[in-house]
């Protein structure tokens, strides 16, 4: 069997960094707003990145948490801990723990008692330590360069073929405008995720798309949250919906 600890990617470089974030879809013909707070924070041996959205649509709105807590091993890092939960239908919530030492990782979907169960034999991610891994690897990798990368998403082992375009033209307006921005492109079977990243603002997202969502970063100074109490393990479970 493969080691099953992701390779070495710098984990050094990743620096915190918070931004708010908007973007519009349509839904049955009708436009719906996104509102999102991304949030990296770190200590020496943990970072913990999460996202706290809002979706508006019609009368309804719908608030979310996406989060992950990952571990830094030396230079690796190893995703311990991914939750999802939507707070108005439990349902839809998806709760995964890795354990490298065993070898797998376990995901809960909603109130189902019995977990999906994914072998780590590789490199392998959940959807928002992903992200760190690609801001982490955005930094070594030359324009051009194309690896595969795995996601466990809802329980289920997705291929991902992830193309790091390198610098584009900056944008004329709103935040990053005139700025340098690196993009990365990462595609798997039935989707698309595309991160552009400021390097000069610790390469926080300036936009990020999944599938048919887009979110872009409010024009805002860069600021680096509160740190993680060090000695502690964070959890993903203490974090509230906002």
């Amino acid at each position: 069997m493969a080691s099953s600890a992701p390779a070495v990617i710098a984990a050094s470089e990743v620096r915190p960094f918070s931004g708010r974030y908007e973007g519009r879809q349509t839904i049955a013909l009708l436009p719906a707003t996104a509102r999102a707070g991304i949030e990296l924070r770190r200590a020496s041996r943990y970072i913990v990145y999460t996202m706290h959205s809002t979706v508006t649509w019609v009368f309804i709105e719908r608030r979310f948490l996406d989060c992950s807590v990952i571990r830094i091993d030396g230079e690796q890092l190893l995703p311990i801990e991914y939750l999802h939960r939507d707070a108005s239908e439990s349902d839809h919530d998806v709760h995964t723990r890795f354990d490298w030492t065993a070898g797998s990782a376990k995901t809960t979907l909603g109130r189902t008692l019995e977990p999906k169960t994914v072998a780590l034999d590789r490199p392998t991610w959940d959807p928002m330590s992903f992200q760190v891994a690609l801001i982490a690897l955005a930094q070594q990798r030359r324009p051009g360069d194309r690896e595969h990368q795995w996601v466990i998403e809802r329980g289920t082992l997705k291929e991902h073929e992830v193309t790091f375009a390198g610098p584009i033209p900056p944008p004329a307006t709103g935040a990053g405008a005139g700025q340098l921005v690196h993009e990365i492109v990462s595609r798997k079977s039935n989707g698309l995720i595309t991160l552009r990243l400021l390097p000069d603002e610790a390469w926080r997202p300036v936009r990020v798309s999944m599938d048919d969502v887009t979110i872009e970063l409010v024009p805002t100074p860069l600021t680096a949250p509160a740190g993680l109490p060090e000695g502690e393990v964070p959890s993903c479970e203490a974090e509230g919906i906002r």
